[in-house]
């Protein structure tokens, strides 16, 4: 079962989770590392296979929560190298000596899991 979120919006609302990314969580739960590695090789958005990026916040602290350590470094190494292919491509728009600041912010987040559920959506669909 998916957890449900809970972050509330400014009216009092709480955030829900749009169903394309509902859908990748359930399609993903419960796989084990080799069938979630296999998974990530898939690049093209379109296809169902495609795990997007909320879904691997979610895979992450399931992973984290179950002490899968494995897990955890195969995720954040993948969320990490979207975080650095989006700011590879806005090369023009994110300066040269704001890139490795960013990943390392963006790398101190998921070690913390701080406010990480909202990282996502301000770096890896920056350039979508």
């Amino acid at each position: 079962m998916i957890k449900p979120l809970t972050k509330v919006s400014k009216d009092g609302e709480v955030y829900s989770r749009p169903q394309e990314v509902e859908e990748s969580i359930k399609s993903a739960l419960g796989l084990d590392i080799e069938a979630i590695r296999a998974r990530l090789r898939e690049g093209d958005t379109n296809v169902g296979e495609y795990l997007n990026s909320e879904c691997l916040v979610y895979l992450f602290r399931e992973a984290r929560e179950k002490g899968d350590d494995a897990m955890v470094n195969l995720i954040a190494t993948a969320l990490l190298s979207r975080c650095e292919t989006i700011l590879l491509s806005k090369r023009s728009k994110v300066s040269a000596r704001f890139h490795d600041d960013i990943l390392a912010e963006f790398a101190c987040l998921l070690a913390n899991d701080s406010t990480v559920a909202s990282v996502p959506k301000r770096i890896l669909q920056y350039g979508r």
